[in-house]
């Protein structure tokens, strides 16, 4: 794995209208163009979407993230989604 120190934070803020599926591309795709990053071609990128927990609005849209992933895979680069979860609650066997 290569991990580069001390790059810079890149935030970028685009309004969305509401949550169709046109108009969420055309945002997400806005911000992550205006953020500058790119990534290279055979790369390989993990998306962590916010699940902290199963309420309405508590969680990334799927369509943000859909679109992300698509905008990351359009570069040649591979994407894997994962998360940890705080509504999930795992017990141990007795």
């Amino acid at each position: 794995m290569h991990i580069t120190p001390n790059l810079p934070v890149l935030v970028t803020l685009t309004r969305c209208a509401d949550y169709e599926e046109n108009t969420m591309r055309t945002a997400v795709r806005a911000a992550l163009d205006a953020s500058g990053w790119r990534v290279g071609a055979g790369s390989r990128v993990l998306v962590k979407p916010n699940l902290i927990r199963a309420q309405s609005l508590a969680c990334t849209h799927p369509r943000v993230v859909g679109e992300a992933c698509a905008w990351i895979m359009e570069q040649g680069a591979g994407v894997v989604v994962a998360d940890s979860p705080g509504f999930c609650h795992w017990s141990s066997p007795a």
